[in-house]
């Protein structure tokens, strides 16, 4: 949980929807969320969505925070909605979907001019950073999506897989001598929450898309993939995508090399193969990512007119497994 009140607050400037998650048989989890939502400057985000969610209604017999008490406190802070859920038995799931949904795609709840401004200056003050890339990661479900982004963000590895509708990281990262913002977003879920991401399209940088080598159907998927991104894209610049094979550890690949090769190649894409169980290639697919979307924002033709990320290992134009 975030303590920092500055940083709750530079958080929330760029968001559509916030979810506050307690557990009903849990009161101290309550009482957190309490204390958590009193350290943020309600007023400032009128539109802004929040959400109170209580979790583990099907363990009714176990609440420990009574109806009453849940309702008593969405009376006194009338900016905040609630709902209680079950993720066990499914229970409001869907309800919560539509909701979150609604949020992400009313235009109305995009920030006044004058508030992004000012939001965006106080960030680039706090972190001394002078601009942000926005990438989305997309694919079928089960390819490997939430685990590129926990090899990636924090080295961690685990078949876990989510439910819910959108995930994301961030990370302040150094390109030459200045200071980026870096959004990574995880369109985690099944493909019916598929309208989700599509607002993340808009403005985004730079899209991977990934499939597993292992299964046809989610490699055939990927044209679908392209079209929902350049159908929903407001990049002016145009948007970087990548088309990313992974799980080639596995021995059971259906989908080789050359023809994923071929068929990005027809696209004018470009293509990589990853691992995120043996952490094989993450780094550099995303060191290439952020070069891409560094030139096409700032209208660099020529790689050398770039410059090096520090991340990206030697000779990684080479290793093998890593191709485009």
């Amino acid at each position: 949980m975030i303590h920092n009140k500055s940083l709750i607050n530079n958080f929330l400037y760029e968001c559509q929807c916030a979810l506050f998650l307690a557990d009903i048989t849990n009161k101290e989890s309550f009482e957190l969320i309490q204390k958590l939502i009193s350290n943020i400057e309600m007023d400032k985000y009128p539109y802004l969505k929040k959400i109170l969610i209580q979790s583990k209604y099907d363990q009714e017999s176990n609440r420990k925070v009574s109806n009453l008490e849940f309702k008593e406190y969405l009376d006194v802070n009338k900016s905040i909605d609630g709902i209680e859920i079950s993720s066990k038995d499914g229970t409001k799931i869907k309800e919560l979907i539509n909701i979150i949904n609604n949020a992400v795609n009313e235009s109305k709840n995009e920030l006044p001019l004058n508030i992004v401004s000012e939001a965006q200056q106080k960030v680039k003050t706090l972190f001394n950073i002078i601009g942000s890339f926005s990438i989305v990661l997309i694919g079928d479900s089960t390819v490997g999506k939430t685990c590129f982004l926990n090899r990636y963000f924090k080295n961690q590895f685990s078949t876990t897989i989510s439910n819910m509708g959108i995930d994301r990281d961030i990370k302040f990262i150094k390109l030459g001598n200045d200071e980026y913002k870096l959004t990574v977003w995880d369109t985690v879920g099944q493909e019916k929450f598929r309208a989700l991401p599509k607002k993340y399209f808009q403005n985004a940088d730079g899209v991977i898309l990934l499939f597993d080598v292992t299964k046809e159907e989610s490699f055939n998927n990927v044209s679908n993939w392209i079209k929902d991104v350049k159908d929903n894209s407001n990049n002016q610049n145009g948007v970087v995508i990548y088309i990313i094979g992974n799980k080639i550890d596995l021995p059971e690949r259906v989908i080789d090399k050359e023809r994923a090769e071929e068929f990005a190649k027809s696209l004018g894409m470009k293509y990589f193969e990853i691992s995120c169980k043996l952490n094989m290639n993450i780094q550099e697919v995303m060191a290439r990512m952020i070069v891409d979307c560094h030139m096409k924002t700032n209208g660099i033709k020529d790689i050398k007119d770039c410059f090096t990320l520090k991340s990206a290992k030697k000779g990684n134009k080479d290793k093998k497994g890593c191709c485009h």
